[in-house]
């Protein structure tokens, strides 16, 4: 999706059609991520992993070269659905996939090493797809990606195995069943909504950065892309130490960690809420970089430890994970945009919500783990 944000006016103007149109590819892609997981997933926990994966890819690929020739805004908009058809069972049965083969800490590296091909992907596609569009087309991204998904399908037949080891018989009564007992786990759910609000406070950040920083500060947009990297290279950085920690700590003891230094960046953010601190750049990017830092340990933690807590269905408790996660972020990105009137104050307070929440859900947490605990012994 990242490769072309920059070419939206470009598409706008060729396929002679209106901005909001073009700007339904990325709620198309935004919605199909979130919804097509809950088709996949279950799926995946019945007839398999691979014989899902690479049906899922086709349809990625066809709707690829279909986006690459298209004549119309409309074909264009139709192709977008096919891909992502088959994106939305990428990640969700790729997690599964990791669940399936490992256990505990090589699990959790796994997973956060998944985690950190995010915000590389991030960084790199725009410029690439900037790059390829001043010198040849912006139809030619789809075509360049859809040489490079071919060229890893073709990896794919040959060398993924079937990881699934006791494919569960599908009916419709028990895929029910297994997804109203993952929607009951209080533990896992716990889990995941902290992961997810962690995620929208940054997706909220994301999605008014340029108005803030452009508009607001006369930020130009190679200062604003220079800061932006900045925050996905601390990401990324939080990433890399997470993979380090875990060789030595526990999942758990690294999630609440990191949440106390979260802690520690929601009251900056209140801070600034409540005038405290100046509204600037340095105030802003100084508190980013430390909600980044940590929210790539927080994410992966609890995606680690939803995934061990919810160990049978892994393909419908991945698909679970992807909607929620995209749900909560899609409602408070839309209310942050609603209310949004040239001025900071209802995007960080949005912020400033998910951030308290978060905290409100991981004291939840540790008391939940107390209790079971005591239960144990």
């Amino acid at each position: 999706m990242d490769i072309h944000l920059p070419l939206a006016p470009t598409i706008m103007v060729d396929l002679n059609t209106t901005e909001f149109m073009v700007q339904l590819l990325f709620i198309i892609s935004t919605v199909l991520t979130t919804m097509a997981p809950l088709f996949w997933g279950p799926l995946s926990d019945c007839y398999g992993r691979r014989r899902l994966f690479l049906p899922a890819c086709y349809f990625m690929i066809v709707g690829q070269f279909g986006c690459w020739v298209a004549p119309t805004i409309e074909w264009l908009l139709f192709m977008r659905v096919i891909q992502y058809l088959g994106v939305g069972a990428i990640l969700t049965v790729t997690m599964a996939v990791i669940c399936d083969l490992y256990q505990g800490t090589a699990r959790a590296k796994k997973l956060a090493l998944l985690e950190m091909s995010m915000p590389f992907a991030l960084a790199v596609a725009p410029i690439i797809g900037a790059y390829v569009a001043n010198y040849l087309s912006w139809r030619y991204n789809f075509l360049f990606l859809g040489i490079l998904q071919t060229f890893l399908l073709g990896i794919l037949l040959k060398c993924m195995p079937e990881t699934l080891q006791t494919p569960k018989p599908f009916e419709w009564r028990q895929s029910y069943q297994a997804l109203s007992s993952i929607l009951t786990n209080r533990l896992f759910m716990q889990y995941v909504l902290l992961f997810a609000m962690v995620n929208a406070s940054y997706m909220v950040f994301i999605t008014h950065a340029s108005f803030i920083f452009i508009n607001g500060f006369n930020f130009s947009p190679t200062l604003f892309s220079l800061n932006q990297g900045l925050l996905v290279f601390v990401y990324f950085l939080g990433l890399v130490f997470y993979r380090w920690f875990v060789k030595y700590t526990s999942v758990p003891s690294i999630l609440n960690t990191s949440m106390l230094i979260y802690v520690g960046y929601g009251a900056l953010v209140c801070a600034i809420l409540a005038g405290i601190l100046p509204f600037n750049p340095v105030s802003i990017v100084g508190t980013m970089i430390i909600s980044c830092l940590v929210s790539g340990p927080i994410i992966t933690s609890c995606n680690s430890l939803a995934l061990t807590s919810c160990n049978d269905y892994l393909g419908t408790s991945s698909a679970t994970i992807e909607f929620t996660i995209g749900s909560v972020a899609g409602v408070f990105m839309f209310l942050s945009s609603y209310f949004f009137n040239d001025s900071f104050v209802p995007v960080y307070t949005v912020i400033a919500t998910t951030v308290l929440l978060s905290i409100g859900i991981w004291f939840n947490l540790t008391e939940t783990s107390s209790l079971k605990k005591e239960r144990k012994v």
